[in-house]
């Protein structure tokens, strides 16, 4: 990087004056009418000089409005006096006085319903959505949105539909959903090329090319910005170019990034990026654009700052520097923004000055008098911030403060203060959340979460911290991680729910359409691409279009927030004397430090709550590197591996319950019945099969039962009804005509299984179908689950790691034992190659092996977790899937594990048995006869599994039967 990037831009203050004619002589021409009787004519000229003010100073404009409003209303001028309010909201809106604004949007659009002008009405609808929009309110933003693009597209306004469109389309960048936001970006791009209106199509360029950026295409980004440059210098918008220039300049500033190991690149990028905002700075300046040059000034501020991170670790007197420059910049724009009343911005300003000496501050030894003054600084300006955002009612804003004002409070170790303000942006997040769940598609969701990550790691690592001095505090952490823990999962799964029992015949069909399009996706997935015979995008973009009318639709009849409303206390209230529930927390540490405010260790710990709690109690626990250290993330799943981590039946395999279970065990005495919710990698961990040094295992301890989040403990244990209908696979056929071996070998043990289960069942009078062979196909999988109570799979099951990961769990066995998964050197597919977790795990079923099956869609013998996912399985109690490693999958965050379990989950299924590792054929029909035997004696299914359990723990070693684990 060049040292002269810190030059101040002094010519900033020795700006050329702007041209004012025609606003001077509009004013000039206001005081030679007003000496006359012409109310109109000085009504209509203070509304052309409210209209020049309005972008430059929205408080002088506002003035001029209302004077122009006053005579409309004496003058009884309906459709005047609407435009005119219309216009002050708009300035109010500029100044961030939402409430005052809406009242005259309010105002204003009851005026144009009731003269039935419906291009005034969009107009104003259109002003409401971008203001809700700006309050992070997306769900009001895209109502209105949707309602004034429907009016003007109706009218035949393409200009007008066209705004609207792109309008639309940034709620829908904002949200993360880039492919429905080009969507619109795309509309407005074809109606202006239409129209002929090169300016807008150069807005529409700057528009596509933040697509790009926002999904790190950045030379492409940087492609479509440079498009729209070139427009708006061939059309002389010196404003536009401005903000191009800009956008050019940040572009640049991400290329560095992408090449931050290479200095040499990494810096000429960098001054590619200052001298495009020098420009930019210099453009807005030409034409006295006060907000240009403040956005500019703010913008690279933000600049140096991000720049000062590359040399953090390395030179500390450049760091300071840039932070130094960093906030010149920004009291430029602060001081601008001030002068305009730009109460929205300044928001923005203070609590950008606030982050700049929050980093200075942390650069500083604990005690250093510059530290104290920095830090009070940071506390200054974030208050700043907070208390202008509280006025003009912008949340978002007030949750960028609360951000720094949490962290510095919490760095000071004003500890009851840093509480109160990470409470508070805690409780805005989970508004947000739980105003915009409801209405936004999955992949929206997704990203909505992925960006609130953060926010929820820093208060459980305060919380946690805290928590000694402060033990309430587990009430909001065991809270949150109610709301949060599979939200995604819990959500799709009331969306099918709530769909299916409304009755509602048009939602009905919509989603049995949306099914059937998803269902042909899927199939498409399983197949290679080159035998691929349909265009999936364009289906994904069809499904996607149907999904969010479903989900606007369905929300009419949703009970979700319900959902979203558990507290620890609904917990507590299930439990009995003699029972325990904990929720397990991964989460990172937060030391407030710089831009990147975690360090890089993740940490554990148990969330335990009892009958007679008053608050759930936090145990620290351990590091996730101590527990990669016994488990191995990417171990193979193999004997040896096992008998590592677990030992063997006469002892062995103590490390687990050291490092997680001992520190809870002291809070246990008394309890028999554990409800235990996994997080992060103990997904991975059975913990039945934990033991201590006295070679006692956790199952014969404790009644241990799994579940996805303990807002789902159901202390109703049924036994199975005689009128229960059972579905059995097994002794399957995995080669047409017996030709060849293929992936798939044929597991002898698995027909035994099948065919002795059968006979335990029919014994007991229940209705079994059995299915063998080649009759034991995907198709028939499918075409039966729904109608099951009992679904039970003897098969090879497969589970591939993340493809960069994928060769890192091939190993060799050397034994005879032989497994229920497949050959993992032949099966490098379409399935191991995936992105797509949920189409790297999955089940086998007859013809598999088959050549002429790579071709087809849906039923190729392959039952991926993707597939799984849409079938109706909500009448089926138990899914039993007796192969290899059907428990596992890529965890994500609160979701959990993505793969059969969740998929099972999201079909509808109550339970699950899954494995956690690769299971031998002989030993596992042996467990599985052994469960459905004390099944059909009347034991709930929790008990007869952990009867199954316990008589094989005192037969064989965990690695036989400690891999199963049952999911409630």
């Amino acid at each position: 990087m060049r040292y002269h990037i810190l030059i101040l831009l002094v010519f900033l203050f020795a700006a050329n004056s702007f041209s004012q004619s025609k606003l001077d002589s509009l004013l000039a021409h206001l005081e030679k009418i007003e000496q006359s009787n012409d109310v109109l004519k000085i009504a209509k000229t203070n509304y052309a000089i409210g209209d020049e003010l309005k972008k430059r100073n929205p408080k002088k404009a506002i003035l001029h409005y209302k004077k122009a409003e006053s005579i409309y209303i004496d003058s009884n001028k309906a459709l005047p006096r609407a435009n005119v309010v219309n216009n002050i909201g708009w300035c109010k809106k500029e100044l961030g006085m939402n409430e005052e604004a809406l009242l005259d949007f309010e105002t204003a659009l009851k005026i144009f319903r009731k003269e039935k002008y419906q291009k005034g009405e969009a107009n104003v609808l259109n002003n409401m959505g971008t203001m809700f929009r700006r309050g992070g309110d997306y769900q009001k933003a895209l109502k209105y949105l949707t309602q004034a693009s429907e009016i003007s597209r109706d009218l035949g306004n393409d200009k007008v539909y066209a705004n609207n469109c792109g309008n639309i389309g940034n709620i829908y960048l904002d949200l993360g959903d880039f492919k429905k936001a080009n969507e619109y970006f795309q509309i407005a791009l074809k109606l202006h090329q239409k129209l002929g209106l090169e300016k807008a199509i150069g807005y529409d360029y700057g528009n596509i090319a933040i697509i790009y950026s926002e999904q790190g295409s950045h030379l492409k980004s940087l492609e479509y910005h440079q498009k729209a440059l070139e427009i708006s210098t061939k059309t002389g918008g010196k404003y536009t170019q401005g903000i191009n220039l800009e956008n050019i300049a940040i572009e640049y500033a991400e290329l560095a990034e992408e090449h931050s190991n290479q200095p040499q690149i990494r810096d000429s990028l960098l001054n590619q990026a200052y001298e495009h905002f020098k420009k930019a700075l210099k453009t807005c300046t030409e034409i006295q654009d006060k907000a240009g040059i403040a956005a500019n000034t703010s913008n690279l501020s933000s600049f140096l700052k991000s720049c000062a991170q590359y040399y953090k670790n390395t030179n500390d007197k450049i760091h300071d520097s840039l932070i130094q420059a960093s906030l010149e910049y920004v009291y430029l724009a602060d001081q601008l923004y001030t002068e305009n009343g730009r109460l929205y911005s300044l928001t923005i300003s203070k609590n950008s000055l606030a982050s700049n000496y929050r980093i200075l501050a942390t650069r500083l030894k604990k005690g250093e008098p510059l530290q104290s003054q920095y830090l009070d600084s940071t506390d200054y300006y974030a208050k700043k911030s907070y208390e202008i955002a509280s006025d003009i009612g912008s949340v978002l804003r007030k949750e960028d403060a609360l951000r720094n004002l949490g962290s510095v409070n919490w760095f000071k170790g004003n500890m009851k203060n840093a509480f109160s303000y990470l409470s508070e942006e805690l409780q805005l997040i989970q508004q947000k959340l739980k105003s915009n769940f409801s209405f936004i598609s999955e992949s929206e969701k997704e990203n909505f979460m992925n960006e609130q990550s953060d926010v929820f790691m820093k208060f459980y690592s305060f919380a946690i911290e805290y928590s000694e001095k402060e033990p309430s505090i587990s009430r909001q952490v065991y809270d949150n991680i109610l709301l949060t823990k599979g939200l995604l999962l819990k959500s799709s799964t009331a969306m099918r729910n709530i769909v299916l029992n409304s009755k509602d015949s048009s939602l009905i069909k919509d989603y049995e359409q949306w099914l059937k399009l998803k269902k042909q996706i899927d199939g498409l997935y399983a197949v290679p691409e080159r035998y691929r015979k349909q265009n999936i995008k364009l289906l994904e973009d069809k499904a996607d279009s149907l999904e969010s009318n479903l989900v606007a639709k369905s929300t009419d009849f949703s009970d979700f927030n319900l959902v979203l409303d558990n507290q620890w206390k609904d917990v507590r209230n299930k439990l009995k004397t003699n029972e325990a529930a904990i929720e397990f927390l991964r989460y990172r540490e937060f030391d407030g430090k710089g831009i990147n405010d975690f360090n890089d260790t993740y940490q554990y710990c148990a969330l335990l709550i009892k009958k007679n709690f008053k608050q759930p109690l936090i145990i620290k626990l351990f590091s996730e590197e101590n527990l990669i250290e016994i488990i191995d993330v990417f171990g193979g799943n193999n004997k040896n591996y096992v008998e590592k981590i677990y030992g063997k039946k006469d002892g062995g395999g103590s490390k687990l319950f050291e490092l997680i279970w001992k520190p809870i065990q002291k809070e246990l005495e008394g309890i028999k019945t554990i409800y235990y919710s996994p997080d992060g990698l103990l997904h991975k961990v059975s913990f039945s099969g934990i033991r201590n040094s006295q070679n006692i295992y956790l199952a014969s301890q404790y009644k241990l039962q799994r579940i996805g989040s303990t807002s789902n403990i159901n202390p109703t244990l049924k036994a199975l009804h005689q009128h229960a209908k059972i579905s059995i696979f097994g002794g399957i056929n995995y080669n047409k005509n017996d030709q060849g071996i293929g992936i798939w070998g044929y597991l002898e043990g698995t027909k035994t299984e099948a065919e002795k289960i059968q006979k335990i069942l029919l014994k007991k009078k229940f209705e079994v179908n059995l299915f063998e062979d080649l009759l034991a196909s995907e198709f028939q999988f499918k075409s039966i689950a729904s109608n099951s109570d009992i679904l039970h799979v003897a098969t090879h099951g497969f589970f591939y790691p993340d493809p960069e990961q994928a060769f890192k769990q091939l190993e060799t066995e050397v034994s005879d034992v032989k497994f229920r998964g497949g050959d993992r050197g032949q099966a490098m597919s379409s399935f191991v190659k995936s992105s797509n977790p949920m189409i790297r795990s999955g089940l086998v079923f007859a013809n598999a092996n088959a050549q002429e099956n790579k071709g087809k869609d849906g039923n190729d013998g392959v039952l991926t977790a993707l597939e799984v996912a849409h079938i109706d399985m909500r009448k089926t109690r138990l899914v039993v899937m007796s192969a290899c490693e059907t428990g596992l999958g890529d965890i994500q965050g609160s979701e959990g594990v993505y793969g059969l379990q969740r998929a099972f989950k999201m079909a509808g299924c109550k339970n699950i048995i899954m494995s956690l590792w690769q299971v031998p054929d002989k030993e596992t029909a042996e467990f599985m006869a052994t469960f459905y035997s004390k099944l059909v004696d009347g034991n709930p299914i929790e008990e007869a599994f952990r009867a199954t359990q316990l008589k094989f723990s005192k037969k064989y070693d965990p690695y036989f039967w400690a891999a199963f684990v049952l999911l409630r």
